[in-house]
């Protein structure tokens, strides 16, 4: 696994955990929803518009996909390739 993936991962658990034993018991027995790729299905996937969307309707967390380009630029894409997702 890449160095920044495996960071990105630590630090979601971290993060999860401290959110976790900062709410209250009546919080933490709600359920806790997580918008699959930002939110996919009324937005383009991993994009910040459907953060946002996910974002207002009360999700409170989005699980989303970090890679890294050939040229070492990070981007958001679930898939090895663009053909998935682009066309042309």
């Amino acid at each position: 696994m890449k160095p920044i993936a495996v960071l990105f991962s630590v630090f979601s658990v971290l993060l999860a955990s401290s959110i976790t034993q900062s709410a209250s018991a009546a919080e933490r027995a709600k359920p806790f929803h997580f918008a699959h790729r930002g939110g996919a299905y009324e937005f383009e996937e991993n994009t910040l518009a459907a953060f946002r969307s996910s974002y207002e309707a009360g999700v409170r967390g989005c699980e989303l996909d970090i890679r890294m380009t050939k040229d070492g630029e990070l981007v958001l894409l679930h898939d090895d390739s663009l053909q998935r997702t682009h066309q042309g």
